[in-house]
Order: C-alpha cells, then structure tokens, then sequence
C-alpha cells in the first residue's frame, strides 16, 4: 500500500524504569511561549479529530517553535506524521518529545511505526517495554495480539488478547484481536462469540466484516448480505477508525484513528463475489480494474524490503536523568512473508477467478504457520474451483481432522476450470 519502508535506523525510545525520572524545567521557561505553544497544540488536535490533518500541520510547526521545551507539540506532530506515513519525520519528532519528557504515549507510537513498517517483533519489543514500565496499560496488550496475529502466531495472539479483556472489559480491540484469531485458527464459533462482543461495544466496520465471513464461511448466505449492506453503510457514516484509547493512547489525544486495518484490502463486495461464483460478477470486477488494482497493492506491498544504514545503527542518546534513558536499535529484514497480506491475495485471487495463484497464497500461509487453519478450508476451496477434486478433499480432510467440530459449508458451485 502507501507505506514504504524506512532506509535508516529506526530510533526506540524506551523507559528503562517503571518511574522514570522526569528532566527538569528550565527556570527561564517562557510562560506566555508555553501558552501559545499549548493552545496550538489543542487547536491542532481538534482538527485532527475533525479529519482535517492538513490544517493541523501548520499549528503543530508553530508550536514547536513557538517553545522548543514543550514535549505536547513534538509527541503530537509524531503521531501526525505516522499517520500520514512520514515515519522518518514522525521519529525525530518523538526523540525530541522524549527527551524533553518521556511517556509510555511516545513509546507506543514507535511501536506503532514498527508495525506499519512490518517489523512485527520489533513492535512487540516497544510494547513490552511500555508495560515493564507500567504493567497496567492493559490496553497495549491489544497492540501485541494484533502483532502476533500477523505473524501467524495465534496462541500468543490470544494470550495478549485475552489480558486486554480481562482487566479491560470495554475494549472493542481486544475481543475483535480474540475474534480474529479465532478465525485464523479456523475455530469460528469462538471467533463469532468474541467479534459479537465486539460488535455490541462499537459496531465498527471491520467488526461486521469480519461475521459477514464467518456467516459465509457457516452457510448463512442471507446474513452475510444483511451485514455487508450493514458494513458499506457504517463505513459511508464514518471512516474505519477507532477510538485511540483502545491502543494505549489517553483521551486527549483521541482523534480516531486505526493503524491496524492499513493493510485490509478485502471487503464486502469481493466476498460475495467469492462466494456466489458469479462469473458476470468476476467479468465486471476484473473490468473495472478495481479488484486488479488492490491485487498489485497487496503484491507491492508483501514484496516490500526494509533495510538499514549500517553506519546510523550505533546512535545513542544521552540519559535524562538515572532512572531512564534512550535506546537505539537497527533491524534488517526482508518482507517476504506477511501472512495476513499473503492470506488476503489469496482471496482476492478467489474473487478473482485465479484458482491456481488462489492455491499458491494458501499454501504459503500454511508453510509459514501451521496456526492457520482457515486458510486450510481456503485452499480447498482454490482446488475445487481449478478442477483439482483430490488435492480438494485432502485439504478438507485436514481441516476437518484439526478443527472436528466446526460447522461449515463448502459447496462449490458455479465456475470450474
């Protein structure tokens, strides 16, 4: 999609204490500075709830210079910035904030950096400092799930998930991360059970997505259709993003937004057209060249490489103070194996009518964790649908000796090869 990887060090600010030891003010602080800087801030993040970051650039640059020592402008500019996607920018303003005041809110937007830019262990790692600082940010746990879901491991998913909702009952991220593992391991009663729990805190559009699969995955043709209108008309009332406190972040700086559905490419429509094997419904997809144009996103995007500068890896920051300091990390990995991109080709290659390219994603899912039983049930799917009724029933059978109990349907109608 439109994020692109980072070619440098990534700079993790961390708390090495559960009470790190606050910088002093300066005792030539500018009170009427710190007034004008504080009230654009506020005026920023306003506007920033009211969708309209552009307007909140400016404010947030004048703050900044308006008093160089207020850490609010820099850690709301980073937060700004990531959103938009200019990580370079968005973390040198988070080193200055920290160094000026460090909070567990700066941490966890570079974890948040770290996912979007797919380094999922690294994500983890920030969050994970958060709560060795502060173990009752129950809220981050929902941010080491959704990691650990798109790494395909969905136990330590469910772990992390199930933390946030014990000691945080309200919180609609936590019980879509439970429902959404479920689904991956192919358990889709338990995954029903906890996206309904999340559907009854905030009926969020990939929420209601989510049971719209798992209806068709069940055979309930009719109630998938029933959320899908339902989906297209929550996200025509407003966009997909939820409240930020879900995440970690306080109440102020709530200005609604979801780091965590960057990388979704399917949705309502492409669903049905997967399941009603409508042949006109393929011809006017692959026509339109919209289902082609998210294809070459989604591929685009699982062949990205992110790679750093050796050179910038040794940088360090001078400690404020003894209970807490700066730490800098580089990371050199190759995307080649996102299993939640690789598993979403897969169905828009469904949706697409190519069954062989369909078969191919599923299989990597598989290979790369063997968590993922749905993608199982997918791939049976694939070979069905490209004529191949062997490799079919031995995917199914697979399925069906993993997850016994699950009811499902797999009727194949409609176009084969």
């Amino acid at each position: 999609m439109h994020h692109k990887c980072l070619a440098g060090a990534l700079l993790l600010l961390v708390a090495n204490s559960a009470s790190p030891a606050y910088p002093q003010i300066s005792t030539n602080w500018n009170i009427s500075a710190r007034e004008k800087a504080e009230a654009n801030n506020s005026r920023a993040l306003s506007l920033l709830k009211a969708g309209r970051a552009n307007q909140a650039l400016p404010l947030l640059q004048r703050a900044t210079t308006q008093d160089a020592n207020d850490p609010l402008p820099y850690l709301t500019l980073a937060q700004m910035l990531t959103m938009q996607g200019s990580y370079a920018e968005a973390l040198d303003s988070l080193k200055k904030s920290y160094a000026l005041r460090p909070t567990r809110e700066a941490v966890v937007t570079v974890g948040i950096i770290y996912y979007l830019e797919h380094d999922f262990d690294a994500a983890i790692n920030a969050w994970n400092r958060v709560l060795d600082a502060s173990p009752r940010s129950c809220e981050v746990y929902a941010n080491i799930g959704m990691a650990y879901v798109r790494k395909g491991e969905l136990e330590h998913a469910c772990d992390a998930f199930k933390k946030t909702v014990r000691y945080s009952p309200n919180s609609s991220l936590g019980y879509y991360g439970l429902g959404l593992a479920h689904y991956f391991a192919g358990d889709f009663v338990a995954a029903r059970e906890e996206a309904q729990r999340a559907e009854a805190i905030d009926r969020y559009p990939p929420v209601v997505l989510l049971l719209s699969e798992l209806d068709v995955l069940q055979g309930d043709l009719p109630e998938a259709k029933r959320r899908i209108k339902e989906y297209y008309s929550l996200q025509h009332k407003h966009t997909a993003a939820r409240s930020m406190t879900d995440m970690g972040f306080t109440t102020s700086e709530d200005f609604r937004w979801d780091p965590f559905v960057a990388d979704n490419f399917d949705n309502g429509y492409l669903l049905l057209s997967r399941e009603e094997q409508n042949a006109g419904r393929k011809e006017s997809l692959n026509k339109q060249g919209h289902l082609q144009h998210l294809i070459h996103e989604a591929e685009n995007e699982l062949s990205e490489t992110s790679v750093v500068d050796s050179d910038n890896m040794q940088k360090t920051m001078t400690s404020k103070g003894s209970n807490h300091g700066v730490l800098a990390t580089g990371i050199s990995h190759e995307l080649n194996g996102d299993l939640y991109i690789t598993h979403q080709l897969g169905l828009l290659k469904l949706s697409q009518g190519d069954y062989s390219s369909a078969a191919r994603y599923f299989q990597s899912v598989i290979a790369q964790s063997d968590e993922c039983n749905v993608d199982r049930l997918y791939l049976a799917r694939a070979f069905a649908l490209d004529g191949k009724e062997a490799q079919s029933s031995v995917s199914t059978a697979e399925f069906q000796e993993r997850r016994p109990n699950q009811r499902v349907s797999f009727t194949v109608t409609g176009t084969t090869k």
